[in-house]
């Protein structure tokens, strides 16, 4: 059945599907239709036909043993960012079937972008639930918990060590572990200095011997949440050349601590605000679960780029009609991004709260998007 991309059109998709469901029917077919090139929008709401199959299991109180779901664009790069984007959630649901096509030609998925995090600097999509029993979700203890500091300090010194993360495991924990030693290693590649100025040999050195030390120190310390929301800030700040400041002599580069620091800061605040949103969904919803997205936008309009500035003024205008839609036109006043701001994170948290008492039409549903 072809589905409309949004959050009323999968409702609608799963309305339709009540009698057949209802009859004994063991299998859900959605296809999607991507016109155009593929907008943050339409890629997070693909999540809402996840919510829709999620809550039909949960009023039918059995499991739908198919569940297809058929996603047709046109652009290469666009069906590998749904392959990235649904990555997390079809390891760990066998029951969830994803084909992507592009020109109606099936994608496979490639070696070169398998658990890559660089595909638009987006995050998998992840399930996070009150209970651990289900393989498919993660446990919201595994977010607000930090690990045993003395085993993260020997996996990042290994890390450093051995030049390449350890293979992901079969556990969520593991996957969002080698998510983070990945961007961490990414880090050093990606440290640079500008045009004319490079970071080179002795200096490169001093600069990654900082920067080592300081993340060997604070990481072991932080919940699995913060250590990868601090991972992608330091990772975007080295992108756009913000980690590393001029000596006063201006030829040697030094790493700006400040900074470092602030970003720290700000990653134990992110983390903790969402900490508290999937809290509320895995404690007071009805379905006890709540999907995270997490997204880095570029935002620079600071720039010679004609490309990266198209890019950065499309981002704005997106958030910003993101914004009005959730607080209304006055209130998204307050929510202004300053013009230097170079790069923006964007966390969605969506849980379903649903009434179980239903007609032929299924149950009534108020979803909720933070």
């Amino acid at each position: 059945m072809r589905v409309t991309n949004t959050a009323e059109g999968w409702k609608n998709f799963a309305d339709q599907m009540w009698e057949l469901l209802e009859k004994g029917g063991d299998r859900l077919r959605a296809e999607i239709y991507i016109a155009g090139e593929l907008d943050p929008e339409q890629l997070s709401s693909l999540q809402y036909g996840l919510l829709e199959f999620d809550r039909i299991e949960a009023v039918l109180r059995r499991q739908i043993r198919r569940k297809q779901l058929r996603i047709y664009t046109n652009s290469l790069d666009d069906a590998y960012r749904i392959l990235h984007y649904f990555r997390i959630i079809c390891y760990v649901r066998n029951s969830l079937e994803l084909s992507v096509f592009q020109n109606n030609r099936l994608v496979k998925d490639s070696k070169e972008y398998q658990w890559s995090i660089s595909l638009g600097r987006i995050f998998p999509l992840l399930c996070v639930g009150k209970s651990s029993d289900n393989r498919s979700i993660a446990p919201y203890s595994l977010f607000a918990l930090a690990r045993s500091p003395e085993e993260v300090r020997r996996q990042m010194d290994a890390l450093f060590k051995n030049g390449t993360p350890a293979p992901a495991g079969e556990t969520l924990e593991s996957i969002i572990e080698y998510y983070i030693m990945d961007r961490t290693l990414q880090i050093f590649k990606d440290l640079s200095g500008t045009q004319g100025k490079g970071l080179l040999g002795e200096n490169r050195e001093n600069v990654e011997k900082a920067l080592q030390d300081i993340l060997l120190a604070q990481m072991p310390e932080l919940s699995l949440l913060t250590r990868l929301l601090w991972t992608i800030s330091l990772w975007t700040m080295a992108l756009s050349k913000d980690l590393l400041a001029l000596k006063e002599n201006g030829k040697i580069w030094e790493l700006d601590l400040e900074t470092v620091h602030c970003s720290r800061l700000d990653a134990i605040s992110y983390g903790e605000g969402l900490l508290q949103l999937l809290e509320n969904a895995c404690i007071h919803s009805d379905m006890r679960r709540a999907y995270l997205s997490i997204r880095i936008h570029r935002t620079d309009v600071i720039t010679d780029n004609a490309v990266n500035l198209a890019e950065a003024a499309q981002s704005r205008l997106a958030l910003r009609s993101r914004i009005q839609r959730l607080t209304g036109e006055d209130e998204s006043k307050l929510y202004q991004l300053r013009r230097s701001v170079k790069y923006c994170f964007e966390f969605r948290v969506t849980n379903d709260s649903l009434t179980l008492d239903h007609a032929s039409a299924g149950p009534r549903v108020a979803r909720q998007d933070f």
